[in-house]
């Protein structure tokens, strides 16, 4: 993303976190707020043409692109979550088949809808959330800048943007589905991977009381273990010159254990506990 793009973006999320207090209501919010936010995003928000407001009485902001709409922009006031407005948004876009993109936003959160799974019709979960306070805070995710990027007037590009959003969601599922496996293994994923290691047709008793432990303490060894082995191999974090010019002479003291340190000493813990209980 241009330099240029996210200094202007740093700029726009530290002037709305200076006003969002003015901004309670719809009206200031969508005048203040949100305009600005589409005006940063290379709209012109003087030109009725472009951007036009209650479009059709169903939505507070309709984009125009190639004169239809395409990107749908639904408001509630700062003080109040953008999930109020997902129903309306929902119900307009599903009704205008050219509209791919929608927005759901409190001039703060702006969440993110696009027709990734049917055709006009909106996911029903956002796949980007875009949260202006931690842009001023300095946070700038390179993969929402790359989708704020998609949505900009000069480089709208709702096939990309449903396509990298599909990607996220199915990250999402897969992270999800993941983690409940890593916890609590279930039968058909233990047998999955028994057949990988050439034990077959284990009854569901077997797996339940002596493979299924096995296998969880193995996922632990092969995943955890290595996290915590690669984290104490990289170097402690040096202070700057000037602090350590700055800082005093004192005696040599213990410092605490590290993050990683402290799991390390938790899991080996827990594997000598678990051995004693065997």
């Amino acid at each position: 993303m241009p330099e240029d793009f996210e200094k202007r973006l740093l700029a726009f999320a530290e002037r709305t976190m200076r006003i969002k207090a003015h901004c309670a209501g719809e009206d200031a919010t969508r005048i203040y707020l949100v305009m600005p936010f589409l005006e940063l995003l290379g709209y012109d928000a003087g030109d009725p043409s472009v951007i036009v407001p209650d479009h059709e009485d169903g939505i507070d902001f309709a984009v125009m692109v190639d004169r239809r709409p395409a990107i749908a922009i639904e408001v509630t006031g700062a003080a109040r979550p953008p999930t109020q407005a997902y129903g309306r948004l929902r119900t307009y876009c599903d009704a205008i088949g050219t509209v791919k993109l929608g927005i759901a936003t409190n001039g703060v959160l702006f969440d993110a809808f696009i027709d990734s799974q049917r055709p006009n019709i909106l996911d029903a979960e956002p796949f980007l959330r875009i949260d202006i306070s931690r842009i001023a805070g300095g946070e700038l995710d390179p993969q929402s800048m790359d989708l704020l990027q998609m949505m900009c007037a000069q480089t709208y590009n709702p096939e990309g943007i449903a396509e990298q959003a599909f990607a996220i969601g199915l990250r999402e599922r897969l992270k999800s589905c993941l983690l409940d496996e890593f916890r609590s293994p279930s039968e058909a994923f233990c047998r999955h991977i028994l057949e990988q290691i050439g034990i077959r047709n284990a009854k569901p008793g077997v797996i339940d009381q002596h493979y299924r432990p096995i296998l969880k303490a193995a996922m632990e060894q092969a995943i955890i273990v290595p996290v915590i082995q690669a984290l104490r191999r990289l170097p402690a974090p040096v202070p700057p010159a000037a602090e350590i010019a700055a800082a005093p002479a004192r005696p040599e003291i213990r410092t605490r254990p590290t993050p990683a340190e402290r799991l390390g000493e938790e899991l080996a813990a827990f594997g000598r506990m678990k051995r004693r209980s065997a």
